[in-house]
């Protein structure tokens, strides 16, 4: 069993302290049963903190991607015109 400290609240020490003295159970075994009783929930919430920063890099991919996608499409679209650009200059020499 691995010890760690905890710290709480001033009322939430008189509540423990309350339990332990009416039940005869210490603190540490009310907060240890307390966090065995809640391990499924903290698991559940892995799991799901997990999933949420895979979409989250997920989406700064696609983000990414669609940045350099408008960037290069506007480049390319800006090249275009300066050359339309430079064709029109070209034939009002001409005239």
């Amino acid at each position: 069993m691995k010890r760690i400290t905890v710290s709480v609240d001033d009322n939430q020490a008189l509540i423990l302290a309350d339990i332990s003295k009416l039940t005869g159970v210490s603190v540490s075994s009310i907060i240890r049963e307390l966090v065995s009783t809640s391990t499924p929930m903290f698991k559940e919430l892995i799991n799901h903190l997990e999933i949420a920063r895979e979409s989250q890099d997920k989406a700064e991919k696609i983000k990414n991607n669609f940045y350099e996608s408008v960037k290069k499409t506007m480049t390319d679209n800006l090249s275009g015109v300066q050359g339309q650009i430079n064709l029109m200059g070209n034939n009002e020499n001409e005239k």
